[in-house]
């Protein structure tokens, strides 16, 4: 099983990242955050282990930088696991490999993306 955390306030954007990680995976499992706090919250419960996170950088408040360090100290894996799904305008200002996924969503680069997001996780 897959286990995918979205975190995401557009609910129409939540539910094709729903149907196109249905289509990808046999057995997925997917939660949603619908903010920051419940976000960061998922994450740091020790029982929650997700494969697969999905992140649209416009839930972050501030720097994404400073947010992703704070990601990294709930856990130094997580980073492997998150793709940032938004603009490519954000992508631009980071440092670093980070996987992307722009809007609107690409069916065959959103797959891509996911597939080799799982395999390096």
């Amino acid at each position: 099983m897959v286990r995918v955390l979205v975190a995401d306030d557009d609910f129409d954007s939540y539910r094709l990242v729903n149907d196109i990680l249905e289509i990808n995976f046999r057995d997925v499992q997917i939660e949603r955050a619908l903010n920051l706090q419940n976000f960061l919250t998922r994450l740091e419960q020790p029982e929650k282990q997700y494969d697969l996170i999905l992140l649209n950088p416009d839930l972050v408040e501030g720097n994404l930088e400073e947010f992703f360090l704070k990601i990294r100290e709930i856990d130094p894996e997580l980073m492997d696991k998150v793709v940032l799904i938004g603009p490519d305008s954000l992508i631009e200002t980071l440092q670093g490999p980070l996987y992307h996924i722009p809007k609107p969503y690409s069916l065959d680069c959103f797959s891509d993306v996911v597939k080799r997001a799982c395999c390096k996780a």
